[in-house]
C-alpha cells in the first residue's frame, strides 16, 4: 500500500492499494461515486449474482442491471413497480461522476447517498440537473435534494467487510424511516416518491415547492401600506407642471398631418415713410399716366 505521504490527492486515476477496498465503492466496476444504488429486488439481485459474490448488491448507475427484453418486444422490469430505477431520465442525472482514486480531493469530503429502489427526491432535481454549474456544486445540489436519511459520510473502514455492514446498516435506517409513513418528515424533506411520479407521470409539489412558485404573486397590503411598485403622489411632484399654457387656434389655421399647425409668430413690419405727393398751386397735381409702347 502506498504511504500517505506519496498519495496523489490532487487528481484522479486507478488506485491500486489495499485499502481501495475500505470505502464505500461500485461492487462491480469498482469506481467511486457519491450516488449508491442499492438493489433489493430479487430479479435484480439475480442477475448481479451471475457476476457478483452474494451479498454484493450495491452499484453505481452504470453497472444497474439493465430491464428484459421478453419475446414479444417488450421491457421486462427487474425492480419494483414503480421504482425510479426505471426512469432513464432520473437515471441520466447521476452519470459522470464516478472516479478511481478514493483520496481524489474533489470528493474526498463529500458525502454518499445510498439511492434505493423505493426513495424520495426533491421534485426540484430537474432544474439542477440542467443548468450548467460546476461538477462539486450540481453533486452537492444534487445531494441535498434527497432526504438526509439517505447519506453517509465517505469515510475509510477497518475493512471491506465493515464497509459492507455500515451500507446494510444505513438500509435498513431508510427502511424504518419510510415505513413509518411520518408526512411530517417528508413535507419537511419537500420531495416527491418515485412511485406518485409513476402514477401521475409528473412529480408532485408539495406545499414549502408550492411556496417557492407563489414569489411571483403579490402580497396583500394592509391599510396605509405601500410596496415599492405603488408610487406616491408626492413623487410626481417634480414632474407634474403646476401651469399650463393654453395656445388658442383660429379656424384659419390649416391642418398638417399632425393636427392643427401651430399659429405662426407675426413678423412686425417697419413703418415706411410717408409719401409725398406732388402739388400744384391749384391743388394736388394729377398722376400721369404712363404710356406703354402700344399706345404710341
Amino acid at each position: 500500500m502506498l504511504s500517505s505521504s506519496k498519495i496523489r490527492v490532487d487528481r484522479d486515476f486507478r488506485y491500486t492499494g489495499y485499502d481501495g477496498h475500505s470505502f464505500i465503492r461500485c461492487c462491480l466496476c469498482r469506481c467511486y461515486t457519491p450516488f449508491v444504488f442499492y438493489v433489493v429486488s430479487k430479479r435484480a439481485i439475480d442477475e448481479l449474482a451471475t457476476i457478483l459474490p452474494p451479498n454484493h448488491n450495491f452499484v453505481c448507475v452504470n453497472c444497474l442491471p439493465k430491464p428484459k427484453t421478453t419475446p414479444g418486444g417488450n421491457a421486462l422490469s427487474l425492480f419494483q413497480e414503480g421504482s425510479l430505477f426505471d426512469d432513464e431520465e432520473f437515471l441520466s442525472t447521476f452519470r459522470g461522476y464516478e472516479y478511481y482514486n478514493p483520496y481524489y480531493e474533489l470528493y474526498s469530503k463529500t458525502c454518499r447517498v445510498i439511492i434505493t429502489e423505493n426513495c424520495c427526491i426533491n421534485a426540484n432535481y430537474k432544474r439542477f440537473a440542467r443548468k450548467p454549474m460546476p461538477t462539486i456544486v450540481k453533486v452537492r445540489k444534487l445531494i441535498d435534494m434527497f432526504p438526509a436519511i439517505h447519506r453517509m459520510p465517505f469515510e475509510k473502514y477497518d475493512s471491506m467487510q465493515a464497509m459492507h455492514s455500515g451500507i446494510r446498516e444505513k438500509y435498513r435506517a431508510i427502511r424504518r424511516c419510510y415505513s413509518t409513513n411520518n408526512t411530517e418528515w417528508l413535507e419537511n424533506s419537500t420531495v416527491s416518491c418515485g412511485l406518485d411520479e409513476q402514477e401521475s407521470n409528473q412529480f408532485s409539489i408539495t406545499s414549502r415547492d408550492s411556496d417557492l412558485e407563489s414569489v411571483v404573486t403579490l402580497p396583500l397590503l394592509e391599510s396605509g401600506e405601500y410596496s415599492e411598485a405603488n408610487i406616491g403622489l408626492d413623487s410626481l411632484s417634480p414632474v407634474i407642471p403646476t401651469r399650463v399654457n393654453m395656445n388658442r387656434i383660429h379656424d384659419s389655421q390649416a391642418a398638417g398631418p399632425s393636427g392643427l399647425q401651430q399659429q405662426q409668430p407675426r413678423t412686425q413690419q417697419t413703418p415706411s415713410s410717408p409719401t409725398i405727393e406732388p402739388t400744384t398751386s391749384y391743388g394736388p397735381q394729377p398722376k400721369r399716366n404712363r404710356l406703354s409702347v402700344q399706345d404710341i
